[in-house]
């Protein structure tokens, strides 16, 4: 129906199909009446157009509040307008188009409460490069069923004032930036950006009603763009209809218009470190005017978008690209699924379409390096203020203490030229158990002071181009060392554990079994020496019911041989001790018809601790000088038990000091071997006893003798052959019950 000049409905408006037009063509200004007054029915048109320069005044005549329904498109062509506030005539009520709305010549909203625009179907601003829509302060609300777009050909920005989007499929920009004034709604739905901006004007204008559902899509090179100041102001972008992955943002600098887009990764922009540690998506950020910045950031992120390799445990790290490298900041992790990623520290740099991305700091960046000296746990220490995270990498330029703690359990540390460490006695350099390296890049031999320890959480490797000098060590899993290794303090094997090469020991070293289980002594322990060196431990210490095999060939230790809670079993080797032999009450010793030899001049201890007695197959004496003295606090006792040859060796000057305990000889057969000299055997407090309970013999080499001292009585309980003027009885010998002298009896001291 065209309503010419002149032209209008009287009395009864028609009934309208639904692809029928209705057209004004007045060439003035025309008020509308009862061609298109309602919702259905009579005066409910179909499609509505305005032409030849003509003005629609929907409120003319006291229809300010009347129906102002189209069923289908509503186009106004150029040089027709439609104006919902003509005249002071205010709409009250919405103009709802269930169609298009085609705008090339000009539409307002009303000036007066309920004068909206509602449509369900696309926006198309086909205006000539011209502002040709006034919203007037009322509110443009998408509600159709179907994806709506908006857009057009217009190339002149014409803001919303109120824009609403109420569709569950969502609207799409197709054309240009669009703008919105004053609020936007996300009720129901998202608006996807494609290749256009989206920009809310004015400070802090704000976004409601947005969720997970709710949400813009920046799945092109649009953004999102925002101005605020100290204020917490949400993005609340997805890179798809899948993915909400919003940035809250807060300027404590320079306000400026900034705009967001998020969009998914790998590949990223520029590499990072490793992608198998980031969260997948990009968040790229820009600003009008460079610079000014001091802005919190909190980036959220579904578990879906997390690569396989995130480990939320390890630390969360907000990372930005400068330009030239990529740079990581501290975040506080909170939420589950969706997580949020809060910074510690805000970022101050410009925004030139810059890239932020979060991820484990070894996802981002390929080592975490020292800028001055300090702690380990001073952020001044550390670029970025990072302290190193778990399973981060650590790159160590300067002096750096470790102090009051351990370390996070990390991937790997270098020590670089101009580093060292220092771990008190307190805290430990700890490795995860994926395979922690630790490496001497220095270019000299890298010293690791303190009396800290290393802890090796599972698999570990030592290497670099040069050596490395540790304190102490904790193994829990084969440990492949590629470079010299010297372990001053304790080198401690858990269960699991294994060295790939044999270190150096210190002077004060101890090597510690500690597996829990059966192990069979490897490269760690492979030298026979009274000191210490490459393969030579000071102390070795069996503990944690650990039995030990000792192997094929002889070994030696330049300390002492402890015996705490295990059990030590000989092999087909000799074992050469410089320091005492202790073992627990609960320790286990099995001798296997091999030698225990005690070799340092001075004093050796002979423990049981809590007292008992520690049985030798064969026990040789090769001191120099000094003795070695069964304890009398714990009293411990000794049997020598082996009955083929030299059973007892008395090889040098050391004697055999009692002090007031026994020492049973049993099992038939064997001798006391008494060579280079006079050879004692004695007391320092009385009643030392050798209690001669199967037959045995006292033999010579290179003229020795033997002397059983004043504090010593020798009880025989069988046959004992003292050998031809062999042996000097001084204190008393006893001949119990089944004893006799065989062959050569003793000599007797005045």
């Amino acid at each position: 129906m065209l309503i010419n000049s002149g032209g209008f409905v009287n009395t009864s408006a028609p009934f309208y199909n639904a692809n029928s037009t209705l057209q004004y063509f007045t060439g003035g200004t025309y008020g509308r009446g009862l061609e298109w007054s309602s919702a259905s029915g009579r005066g409910y048109p179909g499609h509505v157009q305005v032409s030849n320069n003509t003005t629609v005044n929907p409120g003319a005549g006291g229809n300010t509040g009347l129906v102002f329904n189209a069923a289908g498109n509503l186009t106004i062509d150029a040089g027709s307008n439609i104006y919902m506030d003509f005249g002071g005539n205010n709409m009250t009520v919405p103009l709802i188009v269930n169609g298009d709305i085609n705008l090339a010549g000009n539409l307002s909203g009303s000036g007066a409460v309920g004068g909206d625009i509602q449509l369900k179907g696309n926006w198309n601003n086909n205006g000539s490069a011209a502002v040709n829509f006034f919203p007037n302060n009322r509110a443009v609300t998408f509600n159709g069923t179907l994806n709506q777009n908006l857009g057009g050909s217009n190339t002149t920005v014409n803001a919303f004032d109120f824009l609403t989007i109420n569709n569950s499929a969502g609207v799409t920009l197709t054309s240009i930036q669009e703008e919105v004034d004053n609020q936007l709604n996300l009720s129901s739905g998202r608006i996807t950006l494609g290749n256009f901006n989206l920009k809310l004007n004015g400070l802090n204008t704000p976004i409601v009603g947005a969720t997970s559902s709710n949400y813009i899509v920046t799945n092109g090179t649009g953004r999102l763009i925002r101005n605020f100041n100290n204020t917490a102001t949400i993005y609340p972008v997805g890179p798809d209809a899948s993915t909400y992955s919003p940035v809250t943002m807060q300027q404590s600098g320079t306000v400026d218009d900034i705009g967001v887009r998020v969009r998914t990764a790998p590949a990223f922009s520029f590499a990072v470190n490793d992608n198998n540690q980031m969260v997948n998506l990009e968040w790229l950020i820009n600003e009008s005017v460079a610079g000014g910045n001091n802005l919190s950031s909190n980036f959220q992120w579904p578990l879906s978008s997390e690569a396989a390799g995130f480990i939320r445990a390890n630390g969360v790290f907000q990372g930005d690209y400068t330009g030239t490298v990529w740079q990581a900041r501290a975040s506080i992790l909170s939420g589950g699924n969706p997580y949020l990623s809060s910074s510690s520290v805000n970022f101050t740099g410009s925004l030139s379409n810059r890239p932020f991305v979060i991820g484990n700091i070894n996802g981002i960046i390929g080592c975490v390096a020292t800028i001055a000296p300090g702690t380990w746990g001073n952020t001044a220490t550390w670029a970025g203020g990072n302290i190193p995270t778990t399973a981060s990498t650590a790159c160590i330029g300067h002096a750096v203490q470790i102090i009051g703690g351990n370390t996070d359990a990390l991937s790997s540390v270098t020590i670089n030229a101009g580093g060292s460490l220092d771990i008190d006695a307190t805290s430990s350099l700890v490795f995860n158990g994926l395979g922690g390296t630790l490496t001497n890049s220095s270019g000299a031999t890298s010293t690791i002071t303190g009396l800290g320890s290393i802890i090796y959480n599972g698999a570990g490797t030592i290497a670099g181009g040069n050596a490395i000098i540790i304190n102490s060590a904790e193994l829990n899993g084969l440990t492949t060392i590629s470079t010299p290794l010297t372990v001053n303090g304790d080198l401690t094997f858990n269960s699991g554990s294994s060295l790939s090469a044999t270190p150096t020991y210190g002077a004060i070293s101890r090597l510690i079994y500690n597996t829990g289980g059966i192990y069979g002594v490897n490269v760690e322990w492979t030298g026979n020496s009274n000191t210490t060196g490459l393969g030579v431990p000071n102390n070795v210490n069996i503990r944690n019911n650990t039995v030990l095999n000792m192997p094929a060939t002889d070994r030696g230790l330049a300390g002492t041989m402890s015996i705490e809670l295990g059990t030590l079993n000989m092999g087909t080797g000799d074992l050469y001790v410089e320091g005492d032999w202790t073992r627990d009450a609960t320790g286990v010793f099995n001798p296997n018809g091999k030698a225990i030899f005690f070799t340092r001049a001075g004093t050796q201890n002979i423990t049981v601790i809590g007292g008992g007695t520690e049985t030798f197959n064969y026990l040789v004496l090769n001191k120099a000088s000094g003795s070695v003295v069964l304890n009398s606090t714990n009293v411990t006792n000794i049997v020598v038990n082996g009955s083929v040859g030299n059973t007892l060796q008395l090889l040098n000057a050391g004697v055999l000091d009692l002090n007031g305990n026994s020492m049973n000889l049993t099992n038939a057969g064997g001798s006391i071997l008494a060579s280079g000299g006079v050879r004692s055997i004695i007391s320092t407090l009385a009643n030392g006893q050798v209690n001669v309970q199967s037959s045995k013999s006292v033999t010579s080499s290179l003229g020795g003798t033997l002397e059983f001292g004043s504090n010593v009585r020798v009880a025989l309980n069988a046959g004992m052959n003292f050998g031809n003027t062999l042996s000097t009885i001084q204190g008393i010998m006893q001949i119990a019950l089944g004893g006799f002298v065989n062959t050569n009896p003793p000599t007797y001291a005045t």
